[in-house]
């Protein structure tokens, strides 16, 4: 990698050795966090279908936030492994839609109202 950055997928959670583009292509949606050799972060960004479609990010919670952002304003459907846990933030936290819940997560609202 250039200028000696480490690639994390999760921050403190080293990749193995492998190029950023193809750690990337694996994934239908992703954060990334580029660290320095010295554990600055120097970028962090959104990749969306193999295309980074934001980078130099401030920070992990904006780069969540604009993931979201892009989720619902893209209307781009959910990847299997994350549905859940994005549609409980969209519709429970952030309030969008949240008429239309699946089961699984009309259980959990109710669940934490009770």
């Amino acid at each position: 990698m250039p200028n000696g950055e480490r690639f994390y997928t999760n921050p403190g959670s080293p990749c193995q050795k492998r190029s950023r583009l193809s750690e990337l292509a694996e994934e239908v949606i992703k954060i990334y966090i580029l660290q320095d050799n010295d554990g600055a972060v120097s970028n962090v960004g959104v990749v969306i279908e193999d295309i980074t479609v934001l980078s130099n990010l401030a920070n992990l919670s904006r780069a969540c936030c604009s993931l979201l952002g892009l989720t619902y304003a893209l209307d781009l459907r959910y990847p299997k492994t994350h549905k859940y846990s994005l549609e409980v933030y969209t519709k429970l936290f952030l309030e969008l839609d949240p008429s239309r819940l699946s089961v699984k997560v009309q259980r959990l609202k109710n669940y934490l109202l009770a």
